[in-house]
C-alpha cells in the first residue's frame, strides 16, 4: 500500500463482503473460508461480531491463485 491511506486508494468505494457472499463467490465452505481467514491469506476486518472480506482483497487473492495456476502449467 506504501504510503496511501485506505481512503485514498478506495476513495469511498471499497466494498466489504460478508462471509456468505465470499463463500458463495469462491465456491467453498465456511470451514475452509475461515481457515484461509484464519491463516491469514484472505485478509479480513471485523464489524461489530461480523468477519468482513475486502472485495479487493478477495481480487487480489484469485488473481495470486491464478498466476500459481499458471505457473504450474493449469
Amino acid at each position: 500500500m506504501g504510503n496511501s491511506t485506505i481512503r485514498e486508494l478506495y476513495n469511498g468505494n471499497m466494498r466489504l463482503l460478508s462471509v456468505t457472499e465470499t463463500m458463495e463467490l469462491l465456491g467453498i465452505g465456511r470451514t475452509k473460508l475461515y481457515q484461509l481467514l484464519d491463516d491469514k491469506i484472505i485478509p479480513s476486518c471485523r464489524v461489530g461480531y461480523s468477519r468482513r472480506v475486502p472485495e479487493e482483497a478477495l481480487m487480489d487473492y484469485l488473481e495470486s491463485q491464478l498466476a500459481d495456476e499458471a505457473k504450474r502449467g493449469g
